[in-house]
């Protein structure tokens, strides 16, 4: 019996060591499984924190193509204002240039009014000057040549 249980004794050391190579191969392997998790774990915050980065260089990114473009505009809207400017100059430029020539051309035709006006005044006293001197001369052609005129006395004669 003692060496029954001597080698039921050695059976179950045996057993005891397998267990407890077992037990530490499982030891061994929870603690390669914790570092894994904690190796994976920092590796997931390691892809947030890169997911993270990205994300803000792509809003950056964003960020600076708004802001191109917002300047762009500005430019462009300062630009318009510019060219505003400058054609309302032209307009009111414009506008004098055309109120001078429109006082002009009034004063022309005033002139041009004017000088009808002494053509007319001037005609009528030059038509009037050649009735007078029509008239005159029919006067004239009558007084010199009148039918109806009366014989003088010196040149009658009268015979005794």
């Amino acid at each position: 019996m003692c060496n029954e249980a001597k080698k039921e004794l050695k059976m179950t050391q045996n057993k005891l060591e397998k267990y407890e190579k077992k037990a530490k191969r499982t030891e061994e392997v929870e603690i390669q499984m914790r570092k894994m998790e904690v190796e994976m774990k920092k590796m997931k915050k390691e892809m947030k924190e890169r997911e993270r980065e990205l994300e803000v260089e792509k809003k950056q990114k964003n960020i600076e193509e708004l802001e191109s473009k917002v300047s762009k505009l500005e430019a462009n809207e300062i630009s318009l204002d510019i060219n505003q400017n400058e054609m309302q100059t032209q307009i009111v430029d414009l506008t004098s240039q055309l109120e001078d020539k429109n006082l002009k051309i009034e004063e022309l035709k005033d002139h041009v009014n004017q000088l009808n006006r002494r053509e007319k005044i001037s005609n009528n006293k030059i038509s009037k000057k050649e009735n007078h001197v029509k008239k005159w001369s029919f006067q004239s052609t009558f007084d010199s040549k009148s039918v109806f005129q009366t014989p003088r006395k010196e040149s009658r004669i009268i015979d005794p």
